[in-house]
């Protein structure tokens, strides 16, 4: 690594001129089974000890190998590249030597290392804090990768988690616990110094364990003048332990039973104007979700003029 880290890496860099004939590593973490490393793992000598990893990345590495496997890279054919400044293998005949070996992670505070050591390789940084208030998304599937920014505990240190949309947990909630431990392979993007945690147990620490409203089967509901007929809102989320609900005008009554939220007028709406509310409904330690509630002034009823009319019964 530190050979590699004085020569001129750029595109398709040739390391066939690099003084070793071969390097052994182990491997320590891999993009199998979508995990978060996209075609991508790490191979180090199992100390954790700093620029003692370098990151592969091919579709030849995908889900080659298993964490623990002690494999020998040919530099004969071996091509290396920096993308945005992560240096990382492209090429190159890779062979297991071994299974099942033992090795160490790095683990460190952010305040207390120079990321630049790390780069490539999977570490544990410890005591790290999510900055951000409310819970957020890992990556919402759609962007090809996405970030959370964390700082070391005493702020001083920012770094970030990527996720990739091809991550099967990156769609979960990033909570707000303020200190944890979050595990990834270090890495530098447009400046930065970010990790990408390789599965859902690097991020346990920040999963979201916050009741959460997801939908409400209705945004808007609206009754015509002379109704006053109760309507039952479903209410579905994750990890509800109940809900509470409310609305700002003593026009609706709003009861709850479960999921199920039901709002109804007490009085038809014999007026000129119409009358408006928000029903805001509340998980228990969680989020809120708000809807819209209206009453339509009644139609005036037909005016009778004189004359003779008869009322026929059945």
């Amino acid at each position: 690594v530190e050979l590699l880290k004085e020569m001129e890496i750029e595109s398709n860099t040739d390391l066939s001129t690099v003084p070793v004939d071969f390097v052994e590593g182990i491997v320590t973490a891999i993009n199998g089974n979508g995990q978060n490393l996209y075609k991508g793992m790490t191979v180090e000598d199992g100390t954790g000890a700093p620029n003692s990893g370098i990151f592969l990345y091919a579709n030849a590495y995908n889900n080659a190998f298993e964490p623990g496997t002690k494999v020998k890279l040919s530099l004969a054919d071996a091509v290396a590249t920096s993308y945005n400044g992560l240096l990382q293998v492209t090429e190159g005949t890779l062979e297991k030597v071994s299974e099942g070996n033992q090795y160490t992670l790095a683990k460190f505070s952010a305040d207390t290392v120079d990321f630049a050591d790390y780069v490539g390789m999977y570490v544990t940084v410890v005591d790290a804090k999510c900055t951000s208030e409310v819970g957020t998304v890992w990556n919402d599937g759609a962007s090809s990768n996405a970030y959370v920014d964390f700082t070391s505990n005493d702020g001083k240190v920012e770094f970030s988690a990527k996720t990739y949309k091809t991550s099967p947990w990156a769609k979960e909630i990033v909570g707000v616990k303020s200190v944890g431990n979050i595990s990834g392979v270090v890495q530098v993007s447009k400046g930065d110094y970010s990790i990408l945690p390789n599965k859902a147990e690097d991020v346990a620490a920040f999963a979201n364990t916050d009741p959460e409203i997801k939908s409400v089967s209705e945004t808007s509901v609206s009754w015509e003048g002379r109704e006053t007929d109760a309507v039952v809102l479903k209410v579905t989320g994750d990890r509800l332990k109940g809900l509470t609900a409310g609305v700002d005008n003593a026009h609706w009554t709003v009861t709850v039973s479960g999921n199920d939220v039901t709002v109804t007028p007490n009085e038809m709406n014999l007026g000129d104007d119409k009358i408006t509310a928000v029903l805001t409904i509340n998980a228990i330690g969680g989020n809120s979700a708000e809807v819209a509630l209206t009453h339509i002034p009644a139609e005036p009823l037909p005016e009778f003029t004189s004359g003779k009319y008869w009322i026929v019964a059945n």
